[in-house]
């Protein structure tokens, strides 16, 4: 189940962190995904060590955290860049960064800003700077033991999966990572990808059982938070539909379960852990009225900022009604 849960977040977003105490079997989850995604090819898989802890207590610590830092993220884009030239069909990259710190959180903002922007920017050395377009076939993973103090970077959140992971009870070895691979449901993670809201909802009504109803609940909780001055619930939101769509492969499986009510309720639950919680838990430690304006009394909905504004019309223009096709 935890194996399906981190293929479903690659297919959601580029980057994902799997957090939890030691032992809990992040790394081998990790390495596992990481090898199947980029195949027999071992160029397309690159592991590189996050923080330096053997630098810890040696004099000069800094100065080795500081170059390990430069080094995963110079390793790193020349990964993306390499992904962007290769144009071979159906071929994964993938970078995998073992135990970082919360002090790789900016490192992991930068990956992040690439994403966002669509392209990797190269400035190394005395090279020109140059721009080539981040590939859809990258992936990024990360391990870590604690996530860093709140606030939050939002670009981070809207990237990135962070994953709960916890030791797997009645276990006290790292566990063995199952064999049961969700992609040999669908062909490969590239062909099951869904990346926008939209296609998120066209795909869901593709579904036989089907009913735009069964988002009432999410779009409740995101509506929620939204009146509760929680900041990012439209992304959220929509991230939390695109997240519920690629727990089905394109013809209409269960990646978690294979009844559809079962395959439902454990995406929804998905949903809401990727989605919406990472909202709450990366308010500042004042909560969200220490970053947002106040909420307006109830009613007053002249008086909303335009980012609420902006929530209740995105989610009538993608939460559209479903076409009569009788």
């Amino acid at each position: 189940m935890r194996l399906t849960e981190l293929y479903v977040a690659l297919k959601s977003k580029p980057i994902a962190v799997l957090h939890g105490p030691a032992h809990a079997g992040k790394l081998a989850a990790a390495r596992e995904v990481a090898r199947r995604l980029a195949g027999p090819d071992s160029t397309c898989l690159q592991e590189m060590v996050g923080h330096p802890w053997w630098a810890s207590g040696v004099e000069g610590a800094a100065v080795f955290t500081a170059a390990q830092e430069r080094f995963n993220l110079e390793k790193i884009q020349a990964v993306m860049e390499e992904a962007a030239r290769d144009h071979s069909a159906g071929r994964i990259y993938v970078a995998v960064l073992s135990r970082i710190s919360p002090a790789e959180w900016n490192d992991l903002a930068a990956l992040a800003l690439q994403f966002h922007r669509g392209y990797v920017r190269s400035d190394l050395d005395d090279r020109p700077r140059r721009r080539r377009p981040v590939s859809p076939r990258m992936r990024i993973l990360a391990t870590t033991e604690a996530l860093p103090p709140a606030p939050w970077d939002l670009l981070v959140l809207r990237q990135t999966s962070l994953l709960p992971w916890a030791v797997e009870r009645g276990r006290r070895q790292t566990p063995h990572v199952p064999g049961l691979w969700p992609a040999a449901q669908e062909g490969s993670l590239l062909e099951g990808a869904i990346r926008t809201p939209r296609s998120a909802l066209r795909s869901l009504r593709r579904l036989t059982e089907w009913q735009d109803d069964w988002l009432k609940p999410l779009l409740s909780m995101a509506r929620t938070m939204n009146l509760q001055g929680v900041p990012d619930t439209n992304r959220a939101a929509n991230e939390a539909v695109v997240y519920l769509a690629n727990a089905w492969t394109r013809g209409g499986d269960g990646l978690f379960a294979p009844s559809f009510s079962d395959n439902l309720r454990l995406a929804i639950r998905f949903a809401v852990k990727m989605a919406l919680i990472p909202r709450l838990a990366g308010l500042p430690p004042g909560g969200a009225s220490a970053s947002t304006p106040p909420v307006p009394a109830p009613g007053d909905r002249s008086r909303l900022p335009d980012g609420r504004t902006r929530f209740d019309e995105g989610l009538r223009s993608t939460i559209s009604p479903q076409p009569d096709t009788r």
